[in-house]
């Protein structure tokens, strides 16, 4: 379904580092409230100790089932729900599927043993912010708890503007022009491949998706958010491959200069073009993926790494 002419495109793209760094440097820090929903108890009581081991101080409520978590949530603002799924009276999905109807949902993380891609997929395609396996590092864990809470004081979710499906044999994130959008689907894609490949496979992978991602929204569309960037993921047996589509109207790979060649001159290129100091993102990603290929028109890129020797080049 992806037929790709091979080449290259310039790097760049704007950052929001207080996200995906999980420090937010220029807030004060207030208490801010978390919802635990588990129907066991000892849980609770083990998310909680690692919630009150953070720097940060917070307003910790529980509730055993989804029923009763819906119900808090009513009466009462939080700024994060973390959930199991598997519970009595409404599970987690069905508390997430709810939640998402409110008019201002808080952020929702799930956080559960089951890590089959069915749940994954159901989960995030209903909204999730992020999606947890237990048993879970402490690190980790409060990471994402930070970066969620972070992300919903400046993000208000529209359950309009992503739609995620299966697509042959591709799954397939379609949304609207913000990096948010980006950041949850290279999530999703680290969470499907958590226990499939390295720790180093995941972290190049990261790289490629948030460099690239980010030229989308920014050099693509133009950081016009009613504009839709396409992303899908694909998985088998010996590659992982991704695709990410803007609808802009694609450059010419042949007239960006590599910057590694003659630094100042790419400066004084980048400057001449209206364009801020950057651009080795797009190389830095050549070189730790197999393979990145774009389509003619140059707003479409294919990245694949080969999880066995790559095949030989044909000439």
């Amino acid at each position: 379904m992806w037929e790709p002419v091979a080449t290259r495109r310039a790097g760049g793209a704007r950052d929001r580092t207080a996200i995906e760094g999980g420090v937010n440097s220029g807030a004060a820090t207030v208490e801010q409230r978390i919802l635990i929903v588990d129907d066991e108890h000892s849980t609770r009581l083990v998310i909680r100790h690692m919630l009150m081991s953070s720097e940060h101080e917070y307003e910790i409520d529980e509730a055993a089932d989804g029923t009763d978590a819906l119900a808090m949530v009513e009466a009462k603002r939080y700024d994060l729900v973390l959930t199991d799924i598997i519970m009595p009276e409404m599970d987690g999905v069905e508390l997430l599927t709810r939640l998402r109807k409110m008019d201002d949902p808080p952020p929702i993380v799930v956080l559960t043993a089951l890590g089959d891609e069915e749940h994954i997929l159901t989960c995030f395609a209903r909204g999730a912010w992020d999606y947890m396996v237990k048993p879970v590092e402490l690190r980790h864990m409060l990471a994402v708890v930070r970066r969620a809470i972070i992300a919903g004081e400046y993000f208000r979710d529209d359950p309009n503007e992503v739609e995620i499906h299966a697509d042959d044999d591709a799954l397939v994130f379609d949304a609207a022009s913000d990096l948010e959008y980006v950041h949850r689907f290279r999530r999703f894609t680290e969470v499907l491949l958590r226990a499939r490949v390295s720790s180093q496979v995941r972290e190049d992978i990261r790289l490629a998706i948030e460099e690239i991602g980010k030229n989308a929204i920014e050099w693509g569309n133009r950081n016009e958010r009613r504009k839709r960037v396409r992303m899908a993921y694909c998985l088998t047996d010996d590659c992982i491959t991704f695709k990410i589509e803007d609808e802009g109207e694609g450059f010419r790979h042949d007239a960006i200069p590599d910057p590694s060649g003659d630094p100042l001159a790419h400066l004084e290129y980048r400057q001449k073009m209206g364009k801020r100091p950057g651009g080795y993102g797009i190389h830095i990603i050549e070189g730790v993926m197999d393979d990145v290929e774009y389509n003619e028109k140059g707003n479409a890129v294919i990245l694949k790494k080969f999880l066995t020797e790559p095949p030989p080049q044909t000439q």
